[in-house]
């Protein structure tokens, strides 16, 4: 009977430190941020952009990961003036009803292209004065950090001629 306890004594005093242990995919999205924080990315917990119909249901937003690249990297006078944020949902690309509104801004189809070109795993892109943004899972690798900066940098350069005053 007593060498029946010691193994329950001993589990009932492990379990805690394995549970405490980071998962597999805990230490992958560590290594994703830190990756992407060396870039120059800023990484935030937020709630992820919803499409028109999860809004009209007024379903509870997922949440997920923005990384976004602030423009005052490259242009420091812009943190002191406004821009009106643009969302645009990869769901609603292909709605000829989403984003009628924002047709006719100079951004959009730049933005647009920005994120159909993205893999999939990228579900939207965020505009405003702090940068550009990319709401994803994080489902993918340091490589996808990578070209993400590449082309937000490329993107971040196509846009400021049109914001600049």
């Amino acid at each position: 009977m007593a060498w029946l306890i010691i193994p329950i004594i001993i589990a009932a005093i492990l379990a805690p430190v394995f549970y405490a242990m980071p998962s597999a995919r805990q230490k992958h999205q560590a290594q994703l941020r830190e990756h992407a924080m060396q870039q120059g990315f800023l990484i935030k917990l937020a709630p992820m952009p919803q499409t028109h119909r999860a809004k009209v249901r007024q379903e509870e937003p997922e949440q997920g990961m923005v990384y976004r690249l602030p423009f005052q990297l490259i242009w420091p006078e812009l943190k002191t003036r406004y821009i009106e944020p643009i969302v645009l949902v990869r769901e609603e690309l292909t709605s000829q009803h989403a984003y009628r509104s924002l047709k006719d801004d100079p951004c959009y189809p730049l933005l647009r292209d920005a994120l159909e070109a993205m893999p999939p795993e990228i579900a939207a892109i965020e505009y405003a004065a702090t940068g550009i943004g990319w709401f994803w899972e994080e489902q993918g690798d340091t490589a996808l950090i990578d070209q993400l900066l590449i082309d937000t940098q490329a993107l971040q350069h196509r846009l400021l001629p049109l914001i600049k005053p």
